[in-house]
């Protein structure tokens, strides 16, 4: 007979995590489930709303967004991950990771907020004022979402919170909730399309974005490593207590969960650099045109024609 523990928030756990477990172990985050629904049904209305308005959207936006997003939200928030996190770090902290990093891409991956402007809801950019440029410029920096990431699971990871997310269904649902908004703030403009020619900036904006890329790569994995290695019992030895008889021990836990950590951040993080160099050669190449317009329009003493 399979023994069953009966731990803090989530429901009773299923005795040893085997394949068949992991397969067969749900729960329900009513709040993730349901931010699910509403991204899912959000980005159907507002596709159906920018092709009534003669747009056209790419179909793989939608249905890679889809899984990334949603799909993968529901994964970290009721699969077994989200059950067996009570007995073991390592779930918990890939169920993170998931909801930092790979959720927010998914979401980023459907550019939301190109499909508001399509669909009307948004006005275009350039009927922004100074002030909604200038705060869309600084939250575009890949930095702030990386470095507000990075603090969020540092904090999760080494305060009395990932123990209160132990206890409380609703303080681990509103922390999920939260990985995704600050995830997504780093992903948006970094997975978004560009709107047309002459988005992409110069090409020294672009190569310093290349530059953040690459520091973010190497940031994101600060978490893992420092949770990993560090030696301090995350949850105040709360998994020393309540790990399932014959698992891991609570080190080893620990450091598997810090290195899933590092490993989903660094899966997410090539593409983005792939990204952010093929952007730069892209703006290089259209500021080079741009030069050269200028260069012949002084030669033949006429107007210079200029992308912005």
């Amino acid at each position: 007979m399979v023994e069953q523990v009966v731990v803090g928030a989530a429901a009773t756990v299923p005795g040893p995590l085997t394949p068949s477990a992991a397969l067969g172990t749900w729960t329900v985050d009513p709040a993730a489930v349901a931010v699910a629904v509403l991204l899912v049904a959000g980005q159907l209305w507002l596709v159906r709303r920018a092709r009534s308005r003669g747009h056209r959207w790419p179909w793989w936006r939608t249905a890679v967004g889809a899984v990334l997003g949603p799909g993968v939200l529901l994964l970290a928030s009721c699969s077994f991950l989200a059950v067996y996190r009570e007995v073991a770090f390592w779930p918990g902290a890939l169920a993170s990771a998931l909801l930092l990093v790979v959720v927010p891409a998914g979401i980023a991956v459907g550019d939301p907020l190109r499909l508001l402007r399509l669909a009307g809801v948004l006005p275009p950019r350039q009927d922004d004022d100074a002030g909604r440029r200038l705060t869309r410029r600084v939250l575009a920096l890949p930095v702030v979402g990386a470095l507000a990431g990075v603090a969020l699971q540092l904090a999760l990871f080494l305060s009395p919170w990932w123990a209160a997310t132990l206890r409380s269904g609703p303080v681990r649902s509103g922390t999920g909730l939260a990985l995704v908004a600050v995830g997504t703030l780093f992903a948006l403009p970094v997975f978004a399309a560009d709107d047309g020619p002459g988005t992409g900036g110069t090409s020294g904006a672009a190569g310093l974005r290349v530059l953040l890329a690459f520091v973010d790569g190497v940031v994101d994995a600060v978490p893992g490593l420092v949770v990993g290695v560090s030696g301090a019992a995350v949850a105040g030895g709360w998994y020393v207590a309540h790990r399932l008889p014959g698992s891991m021990t609570a080190p080893q836990d620990q450091l598997l969960g810090g290195t899933l950590s590092v490993v989903v951040a660094e899966v997410v993080a090539v593409p983005l650099l792939l990204l952010a160099c093929r952007r730069w050669a892209r703006a290089d190449a259209a500021q080079a045109a741009r030069e050269d317009a200028l260069l012949d329009a002084l030669e033949r003493g006429g107007p210079a024609v200029t992308d912005r």
